[in-house]
């Protein structure tokens, strides 16, 4: 005898209903609901993948922003090493005020006040255009304001040195303001998400704090000779700056590319650096008796440890300059399968840039004729802001 089948309960009717209305869709319904998922997908993926496009394009934006404010700062330090110098000068001759190597000492750290004080405009200029940067680096640029604003109570003190024992003292301001403006140079290579980029901005870091620790040598040089006495003091200070050469060396060739080294190599090489080491070494060689037998004057040592920091001074400028002029990395493989390139190697080195929020008027190359800045054009010409330079217009290939 067969059993009539169940009445199906309320639940069950319910569950087979929508797999019911399901059966009965049309074909191209059951595509799309197929289709659904992996469209969502990949609209996910993409979405990221332009998040992370974007994000990698405004750090590359902001890092090129900050070595601009670092290129600028360059001179800032220049003018603030001399200065310090001077200051050291000063304290290492007031005790005889009458002499004639103090009032030109005097004279001249007056006179680099104003030299600084130019030499903060253009960076206070690219500081006031900075914005939208990482908490870290807006405390450290902060700081350096408020360093800055204080400078003049710094030089006031160093004008009234007494004793040549204040020179810590004295060179502490100074130190802390060029410290923190290297600081940013560091703080823009680690913003650069382009690898290449990230490097070229160390290797310029790098020489900038070689250039720091022979700009220190060159302070000590006068200390000594203002003490009259190549003690243990001095010495493990001035072998201290040595230290921080080498190390501040090898990172630069750990980083820097052959050209780069090459350049480093070509451009320390003369009779500038013969000068400074020839003092240099004669000066680590006392030893007991004759460590007050100071081989230099004042005038000496400064003209020698001048010529060797501008060495240092042109390997760095060249460094920023590649860096400004350095086309994204992206410009060379565009997404449209063309590139922008000089139409030859005397032409202006003018590039598009193929990254979100480029503008014509960011990222100024420099012509190889004069080396003045250039703007990019969306055309495939170039357009200068100054005469008097023939350059060619750039083409697409």
């Amino acid at each position: 005898m067969s059993k009539r089948p169940r009445t199906a309960n309320a639940v069950m009717s319910r569950l087979r209903r929508p797999a019911g209305r399901l059966r009965d869709l049309p074909i191209w319904s059951k595509l799309g609901l197929i289709m659904l998922v992996p469209t969502l997908a990949t609209i996910l993926v993409g979405t990221l993948g332009l998040v992370d496009h974007i994000r990698q394009a405004s750090n590359a934006e902001r890092a090129r922003t900050l070595s601009v404010l670092s290129q600028a700062s360059g001179g800032l330090v220049e003018q603030l090493q001399f200065e310090r110098t001077y200051a050291v000068l000063v304290a290492s001759t007031v005790q005889n005020r009458n002499s004639p190597q103090y009032q030109q000492a005097m004279a001249t750290y007056h006179a680099q006040w104003a030299k600084v004080d130019a030499a903060k405009l253009p960076y206070a200029q690219q500081r006031a255009a900075l914005n939208d940067v990482p908490d870290k680096v807006n405390l450290l640029l902060s700081r350096l304001d408020l360093n800055l604003e204080d400078l003049p109570a710094g030089r006031t003190q160093a004008a009234k040195a007494t004793n040549i024992d204040q020179i810590k003292d004295i060179v502490s301001p100074y130190n802390q303001i060029i410290n923190d403006l290297l600081n940013v140079r560091d703080a823009s290579a680690q913003l650069a998400s382009d690898t290449t980029l990230s490097d070229h901005m160390r290797a310029a870091a790098a020489v900038s704090r070689a250039k720091e620790f022979i700009a220190e040598q060159r302070d000590v040089g006068h200390e000594v000779r203002g003490t009259g006495d190549f003690n243990a003091s001095l010495r493990r200070k001035f072998l201290l700056t040595d230290t921080g050469y080498q190390i501040s060396e090898a990172n630069f060739r750990a980083v820097a590319n052959d050209v780069e080294q090459q350049l480093f190599d070509r451009t320390l090489h003369g009779d500038n650096e013969r000068a400074a080491t020839n003092l240099t070494i004669q000066l680590v060689n006392l030893q007991g008796q004759n460590t007050r037998a100071i081989p230099f004057t004042h005038e000496q040592w400064q003209t020698a440890m001048v010529g060797y920091n501008a060495l240092f001074r042109k390997v760095e400028t060249n460094l920023d300059a590649g860096i400004s002029t350095r086309p994204p990395s992206c410009a060379t493989t565009p997404t449209n399968g063309s590139s922008w390139r000089p139409a030859s190697s005397s032409a202006c080195c003018c590039w598009r840039s193929c990254s979100p929020g480029w503008s014509p008027d960011r990222w100024p190359a420099r012509c190889a004729n004069c080396a003045r800045a250039r703007w990019p054009s969306r055309s495939s010409a170039c357009r200068t802001r100054s005469t008097g330079c023939a350059i060619r217009p750039c083409t697409v290939r």
